[in-house]
């Protein structure tokens, strides 16, 4: 019987391949969150791993959507807006917000209305867009449930640029908003925004100067209520 002799060379490169260990994966799997059904912070999960947005935590940050996803399921990450989270309890700056927003905002649109209002000071998710292009540029129109847009007149010299996102200002969002809203909406807003340091007086001396406004009286209706809770 003849026998295969396996060189003295080639045994010893297969013995060193079996002593060679593979990394661990870089970010935590499903299996291993759901093994971990409960910890007492994502922090723990999340210190697995980099996380390039700072407080904004993306479905690559911690294995993938199945992991982010289920992390939401059990209230261990709350959403912002599309595939952004943050870990409860955290709290979000004004360049937080607009992170999130940028990539939805297609050339030449410039966010308006009730999401400007949000990333210059708001809580909670994002469920909707507003976003408003300057009269006769045209572009990519976004045709979703959860998008509105409007064309408005100026709009270059009310737009403001927020960690790269292009945003109406405080003031024209204040008019936009009363404009384009009931009151019962569009006042804890408007109010907001004055306690961030917006000017209720200028925005309403700006919507008088607009040549045309949807929503003129309904806003002028808003505004002074605004005013008279200010005092």
């Amino acid at each position: 019987m003849n026998f295969l002799r396996i060189p003295k060379f080639a045994a010893a490169k297969t013995s060193s391949l079996a002593l060679v260990t593979l990394p661990k994966p870089l970010h935590p799997t499903l299996a291993e969150l759901q093994r971990h059904p409960k910890p007492t912070s994502v922090r723990k999960i999340l210190a697995m791993t980099a996380t390039p947005g700072g407080p904004l935590i993306r479905p690559d940050d911690i294995g993938g959507k199945s992991a982010w996803q289920l992390l939401l399921r059990e209230n261990k990450l709350e959403l912002v807006f599309d595939d952004f989270a943050i870990a409860p309890g955290t709290t979000l700056t004004t360049e937080n917000r607009a992170q999130t927003v940028k990539a939805k905002v297609p050339s030449p649109y410039v966010t308006a209305g009730l999401t400007a209002a949000w990333v210059y000071c708001g809580t909670g998710p994002l469920e909707h867009l507003e976003l408003s292009r300057k009269q006769g540029l045209r572009g990519f129109i976004p045709r979703t449930e959860a998008t509105t847009t409007w064309t408005s007149v100026g709009l270059d010299k009310v737009t403001a640029r927020i960690a790269g996102l292009r945003l109406t200002d405080e003031n024209r969002t204040i008019a936009d908003v009363a404009a384009r809203h009931p009151t019962k909406v569009a006042l804890p807003w408007i109010l907001r925004l004055v306690e961030n340091g917006a000017d209720l007086k200028a925005a309403r001396k700006a919507l008088e100067h607009r040549y045309r406004v949807v929503g003129r009286e309904q806003a002028r209706k808003t505004l002074t209520k605004a005013a008279a809770l200010i005092g």
